[in-house]
């Protein structure tokens, strides 16, 4: 697995390692890609009086990939076809897949088994000289820059845990850290304590699916369980929920909807956190009420990276 780069769009895939399948025709990746390292960022400063400032904040840049690239074939007809693979790919004015924020995804293999990617969109390049990067029948040299609104990589397979009627409730020992939170423990109550892994170096924004009959979801997120932390993570949503209907709360985008896509913000009790899991093991504690044995909530979160190699 650590052995893979492509770029998947549109129904289609492109192996930018071909040579290490003996191919003898396709797309590959040549020395000298840059981009993805560290990614730039914008740094916010207050100067004051002094000769010195303070750093308010930071913002993350895209990242910019320039990947080298030969495309060959063993005719001109075949050659075209898979340039015409190419530029389907990168077509940034195709509907995107669901999902993506980019025109296409780039796919890199880790030691971990695991591919990550990044979301990118074409923003120069694709071009060379006749004759010279080319023989004009059966190759062609180029260079692609690519741009990621999102500069993080992220892990193709997410992290996940359910939670059910069945699940045994929090130790009592953290039950006085979260009593802030409304919770009845009853026969129609689904309740845990779940702990968290992300594999990657950066924050993780979790998404949690509700599958009806509920009237409630709180959740306690992994910066309230840090021993001497004075941060309390709440979120929690008042509502029916149907059996067969679904509730999806996306801590990234803010948003809280139904199977349908309709907005159910309304219900979300006042000061929510829409909270991140840290890199490493955490923990979170989940609470339904107005459950059955129907009842499932699922949490998934996908780990992210700054960098890989």
């Amino acid at each position: 697995m650590s052995d893979t780069l492509r770029l998947e769009s549109n129904g289609r895939s492109i192996d930018l390692y071909s040579w290490l399948n003996n191919k003898v025709k396709g797309h590959e990746a040549l020395a000298g890609i840059v981009g993805f390292g560290l990614p730039g960022v914008t740094n916010q400063w207050f100067s004051g009086a002094g000769s010195t400032s303070t750093h308010r904040g930071s913002r993350i840049s895209r990242r910019v990939i320039n990947l080298p690239l030969k495309v060959y074939a063993s005719n001109r007809q075949e050659l075209n076809e898979l340039l015409s693979d190419l530029s389907i790919i990168l077509d940034p004015f195709v509907p995107r897949p669901d999902g993506y924020r980019g025109a296409a995804r780039l796919f890199f293999g880790m030691p971990d088994d695991f591919e990550w990617y990044v979301d990118v969109v074409r923003s120069g390049g694709g071009d060379w000289s006749r004759k010279t990067d080319s023989d004009d029948r059966t190759y062609f040299k180029t260079t692609l820059q690519l741009e990621a609104g999102d500069a993080f990589w992220t892990r193709n397979e997410p992290e996940h845990f359910d939670v059910k009627v069945a699940d045994p409730g929090p130790p009592t020992a953290l039950l006085p850290r979260i009593a802030r939170l409304r919770v009845r423990n009853t026969d129609s109550t689904a309740q845990g304590i779940r702990e968290m892994v992300n594999s990657g170096d950066a924050a993780a924004y979790p998404t949690f699916t509700l599958h009806g009959p509920a009237t409630f979801v709180g959740f306690y997120g992994p910066r309230t369980f840090v021993p001497h932390s004075s941060t309390v993570e709440a979120f929690s949503w008042v509502g029916e929920l149907a059996a067969g209907e679904t509730l999806t709360i996306d801590m990234r985008e803010h948003t809280v909807e139904d199977q349908a896509g309709n907005n159910r913000y309304e219900g979300v009790e006042v000061a929510p956190h829409f909270f991140a899991v840290s890199p490493g093991r955490s923990t979170m504690a989940v609470f339904v009420e107005g459950a059955t044995p129907a009842t499932l909530l699922t949490a998934q979160w996908r780990p992210k990276r700054w960098a890989v190699v």
